[in-house]
Order: C-alpha cells, then structure tokens, then sequence
C-alpha cells in the first residue's frame, strides 16, 4: 500500500479494459476496478488522484468485487443469509464488507431466509418426502434464523401426503421382507425422515402385505438358504437352533419356521 502524506498525488498512466472490468495502471500499483466504480469516480488516463481518492477507489473495488461473487452466487440458485456470509469470509476478513454485500443483497430481494425457507419446505415435503422433524434439521444446518425459524409451520395434511408418497417407496423396497418385519421396518424408515412415531404407524397401515403363497415360497427359499450355509459347520441340533435364529432374524413366523423344521430332519444330518 503506497504511504505519504495526504495531500500527495498519483499519476493514473494507463487504463486497461478486459471483460468489463478496467486496470488502473499507477506508477507504483495497479488497481482493478468494475464498470461502476471506474464512471463513479471519472477516471481518465492523466489524470491526478490523491491519497485519499486512491484509497478510495481501492476499498471501492474490493467491495464491487465481493458484491459480483456473492450476486454470482445468488444467481445461480438459493441461499441462506449464513450460507452465502460463510462463502464471503473465504473472501475477506472485512466483516464489514461482508455486512455490506449481505445488506445490499438483500435490499434487492436476492437473500430473504423467510421465503428461502417456504421455498424448502414446499419442495421437501412435495419432492423430497421428508417429515418436519427432518426439514426442521437440514434448516438449522443451513444456517436459518432461529427467530425465522421459529415461524416454521408445516400443514399436517401435506406432511401425511408426503409420507404416504413415500411409502410407495417402502411398500417396493420390502417386498421381500415377510410380512411380521415389514411394518417395523417402514416405521423406522419413515421416522429417519423425520415423520414423527405417531405418523408413521398411521401411514404403515397402508404397507402392501406379501401373500401368503409367496411368503410360504420366500420361507421355504430361504430355509433351505440358511440350512445349506450352517450346516457346513453344524449338526444336528445345533443346525436346528442356527438355523431357526436367521430366519427369526429376518422376521419370519416362528410357527411357520417350526412346521418346516418339523417336516426336516436333523438328527440324522
């Protein structure tokens, strides 16, 4: 940075234009400025610029460049107020600048975190099929205000759309678990996305049963599975017992599990 008394001039020795964007050539530095800094302070090659202006201009151009990043970003998709400061500090430390550019952004309606969070919530429970204890998490993580996020509502009706989308999801994803294991497990899945408990077993009732025939047809599948693999260690009722527990593991009827050890030998194997 030049030093020297206030009143000491510099001679501004070229001007050098490249993608909107003007090099102001010094004797001992170069500045590059944007369009409406370079007409804000009537530049012209040959002419005399003070401390006092030059420092102007400098602070000028950093700031006009911070504003360009951040309008690039806003332009592109949406962000939270945090978001976007978190992206400008990797810029400068100025946190002044940063208030600046956030303020200015948002006078001209580019940041708003209210309108950014009925945007989210319209578009996870529509798209994505998330439950409110879910969207309320991924906007903390965004960097929401909390007295923004504080006005937070969700329509029940649509949360329970969403979850019974999501559903359609579960009833294709299970179709092979037996029927005892499947509402467990679609219970679970609807809680991790952040349906409440209450919800999910409202909406679990819904689950598609496996018929009887095919669950049959699917047990005895994978009785013979589990018996062919244990019994390369095991015997007798040792196999028995190995072989009963993977099967309850995966949620099938110890009843029917029984009648299919009944009809097999094991004492003999």
């Amino acid at each position: 940075m030049p030093s020297g008394n206030a009143g000491k001039t510099h001679t501004l020795l070229k001007i050098k234009w490249k993608a909107h964007k003007a090099t102001l050539v010094f004797e001992d530095e170069e500045i590059v400025v944007s369009e409406d800094v370079f007409t804000d302070y009537r530049l012209y090659e040959g002419k005399e610029v003070g401390n006092v202006e030059r420092n102007k201009i400098r602070n000028d151009a950093k700031l006009s460049s911070l504003y360009s990043y951040g309008l690039g970003l806003v332009s592109h998709r949406s962000y939270t107020v945090h978001e976007v400061r978190e992206k400008l500090k990797a810029k400068t430390e100025d946190v002044e600048e940063i208030r600046k550019v956030i303020y200015r952004l948002k006078q001209l309606g580019f940041l708003d975190d209210e309108a950014y969070m009925s945007a989210y919530v319209e578009e996870a429970l529509s798209v994505k099929a998330i439950g409110e204890t879910r969207i309320r998490f991924e906007l903390e993580k965004k960097g929401i205000n909390p007295e923004v996020l504080q006005n937070l509502r969700i329509d029940p009706k649509k949360e329970k759309e969403a979850a019974e989308r999501y559903l359609n999801v579960l009833n294709s994803r299970y179709k092979n678990v037996p029927n005892r294991q499947k509402k467990i497990k679609a219970v679970n899945a609807l809680i991790a996305r952040g349906f409440d408990h209450a919800l999910a077993e409202e909406v679990s009732q819904k689950l598609l049963p496996t018929s009887s025939k095919e669950e049959a047809k699917r047990l005895s599948v994978d009785y013979n599975k589990a018996k062919q693999r244990y019994a390369r260690k095991y015997r007798g009722y040792e196999l028995k017992k190995r072989v009963v527990g993977s099967l309850l593991n995966k949620g099938y009827d110890y009843e029917d599990i029984k009648e299919l050890t009944e009809e097999d030998s094991y004492e003999n194997d």
